[in-house]
């Protein structure tokens, strides 16, 4: 029997966004928004897709994974075309054609989707969850957690699960362009994934045995409130970052002001409750007993993110 082997990606998957210059036509979170509102209105985006949006002053980098050819040329032309966008990459890569792969997708797609925990994510316009499928290796992306773990457990599909918190890369977002990180999330803490780290641990676990059935967190060693985020940013570039926390109540009337969708707004304050209850607040070892290497922590990834960050010398 051909051995299957299941990767999932457990959190938040988040837009790679860093903050725009104050003379850019369109910031690059307003940017990258609505990037991933035109993929996502994709007639022929599925389930079965997964891309993902980077921007960095108005330069955009597609990646990720799609079904068929014309699915990356009909989603990197479309995207070319948004106003504001600079140049763009398009870094999607085509999923080779298998038959075996087609029929995987469908039975994992039926076991996630097929279960009534899921019936209400199934109705969505958008689903949450994606399944990407190559070489008989599932990986999950998307809002996902212990109960898909379980599931898969009861299917028989051998599976490893990656757990990773919001990235690291993404630091420089937390932060506008006087260096100000405003997100209700009060006095709560969370850990980061280093996109570099996930990548080598989710290598072990397919090129190494004996990961069967076990779940780890890829995450940073400590975790950090956003207070001692901006400390941490100050530290590296030796610019005045500050925590200002905001209510709930004049985040959503922010970012309602400026056109966001409802999912988005919902997104932002449900992520913003979780941290503050510490569901966010994870650490472990898991990076280091794989791979036999130290992780970095908020601090080290800041400092190599220093010249992304908005108040950079």
């Amino acid at each position: 029997m051909r051995k299957t082997w299941l990767i999932a990606a457990l959190a938040g998957v988040m837009l790679a966004l860093t903050s725009a210059p104050a003379d850019a036509q369109v910031s690059d979170v307003d940017l990258a928004n609505r990037i991933a509102a035109k993929v996502r209105d994709y007639v022929h985006f599925s389930i079965f897709d997964d891309v993902n949006v980077a921007v960095n002053n108005r330069v955009v980098t597609l990646t990720g994974c799609v079904t068929m050819p014309y699915k990356r040329t009909d989603i990197g032309d479309s995207v070319s075309k948004i106003d504001g966008v600079r140049s763009l990459s398009n870094d999607i890569r085509v999923l080779p054609v298998s038959n075996y792969d087609s029929d995987l997708r469908v039975r994992v797609a039926q076991a996630i989707y097929g279960n009534p925990s899921f019936w209400r994510y199934a109705s969505m316009p958008s689903p949450p969850i994606h399944i990407v499928v190559e070489g008989g290796k599932v990986t999950l992306t998307g809002r996902v957690n212990g109960e898909t773990e379980r599931m898969l457990a009861e299917s028989g599909v051998p599976w490893t699960a990656i757990r990773n918190s919001m990235y690291a890369d993404d630091i420089p977002g937390w932060f506008d362009s006087d260096g100000l990180n405003t997100v209700p999330a009060g006095e709560g803490r969370m850990s980061f994934s280093y996109r570099p780290e996930l990548a080598r641990a989710i290598a072990v676990t397919l090129t190494e045995p004996g990961h069967e059935g076990k779940t780890y967190d890829i995450v940073t060693p400590q975790s950090v409130s956003m207070r001692e985020l901006a400390e941490i940013a100050w530290a590296v570039t030796g610019q005045n970052y500050r925590y200002a926390p905001t209510s709930d109540a004049w985040w959503e009337e922010r970012w309602r002001a400026r056109g966001k969708e409802p999912w988005e707004i919902e997104a932002g304050l449900t992520s913003y409750a979780a941290l503050r209850a510490g569901e966010f607040d994870v650490t472990s070892d898991d990076y280091r007993n794989l791979t036999g290497e130290d992780p970095l922590s908020v601090s080290d990834i800041a400092g190599l993110l220093a010249d992304r960050l908005p108040l950079h010398a």
